[in-house]
C-alpha cells in the first residue's frame, strides 16, 4: 500500500486497501454511480481498487483502449461471456482481432448503418406502442441485438 506505485493518485482511503467497497456498490446496482461520484470529487483520475484506477477523461480513451496499448484489462471483463472483449491475453486478443477486423472496416460499416437504423426505429416503435405500460427494456434490447446481429444484416449486406 505504501509502496503502491498507485499511491500518488486520489481516491477515497479505503480503495489503496480494498475493493470490496465497490463490490458491494456493484451488487446494489450503484457502480457507475458511484465511480461517477468519486470522479466529482478526487478529479479525472481516481483510484477505485489497490490495483485499480477509473479515468473519466476523454483524451486518454485512445491511449487506454487503443491497438497499441500497454495497459492491462481489469479482471472484471472476465466476467463477460467469452468473446474478443473479454480477452486478457493479448496475443490472442490480437489473433482474434486479425480474423473479425473486416466486420470494422468503414464499408462494412456504412453497408450495415441503414440496417441498424432501421432496426432502432423498430425498437422505438415497439416500446411507445406499449404507451402508458411499463415495459421491460432488458426483453427489447435482447430482441434488438438479436435483430441487428442476425440475419437481418447477414442477408441484407453479405
Amino acid at each position: 500500500m505504501i509502496l503502491s506505485p498507485l499511491r500518488s493518485i486520489p481516491g477515497p482511503w479505503y480503495a489503496a486497501i480494498t475493493s470490496y467497497y465497490l463490490i458491494l456498490r456493484d451488487l446494489a446496482g450503484q457502480r457507475t454511480k458511484t465511480i461517477h461520484r468519486l470522479h466529482e470529487i478526487y478529479g479525472p483520475v481516481v483510484r477505485i481498487g489497490p490495483n485499480e484506477v477509473s479515468f473519466s477523461s476523454g483524451a486518454v480513451v485512445k491511449e487506454l483502449y487503443g491497438q497499441t496499448s500497454n495497459y492491462l484489462k481489469a479482471p472484471i471483463y472476465e466476467a463477460f461471456l467469452p468473446g474478443l472483449f473479454s480477452l486478457l491475453d493479448r496475443e490472442k486478443h490480437r489473433e482474434r482481432r486479425r480474423y473479425l477486423s473486416h466486420v470494422f472496416s468503414m464499408n462494412h460499416l456504412q453497408n450495415v448503418e441503414p440496417v441498424i437504423q432501421e432496426n432502432v426505429m423498430l425498437l422505438l416503435e415497439g416500446i411507445a406502442s406499449k404507451g402508458e405500460n411499463s415495459v421491460n427494456v432488458m426483453e427489447w434490447f435482447k430482441m434488438f441485438a438479436l435483430d441487428v446481429t442476425g440475419l437481418r444484416i447477414s442477408s441484407s449486406v453479405c
